[in-house]
């Protein structure tokens, strides 16, 4: 069982927008605090630069891919209670068919 299986349906909705508000912020190019020490040149900055962008853009592939695997597992347990209705639905109809032919008799 995956940790997302574990949760709730609402524990997952909360998480989901978690993610779904630091995706945001990172997509908004919000910095990512990367250190560099006092004095650096100019080649170090922006070696630095480079690499939170390039963070970010990993980050932000990880936060996709996270809420992608909430939507997924929602959209799981939904079809599962749909298919769980739909097995129910013919039997209520044939019983209630049952019932009326009785009626009939």
């Amino acid at each position: 069982m995956s940790d997302l299986e574990k949760l709730t349906d609402a524990q997952l909705t909360d998480r989901r927008n978690g993610w779904e508000r630091i995706l945001e912020r990172v997509s908004a190019g919000e910095r990512i605090a990367i250190s560099i020490g006092k004095g650096a040149s100019r080649a170090e900055i922006e070696l630095a630069r480079d690499e939170e962008i390039s963070q970010r853009a990993r980050l932000a592939s990880a936060l996709e891919f996270e809420i992608g695997c909430i939507d997924a597992e929602l959209a799981a347990r939904r079809a599962a209670e749909t298919a769980q209705v739909s097995a129910r639905a013919p039997i209520t109809t044939e019983a209630a068919a049952a019932a009326e032919q009785k009626e009939h008799v």
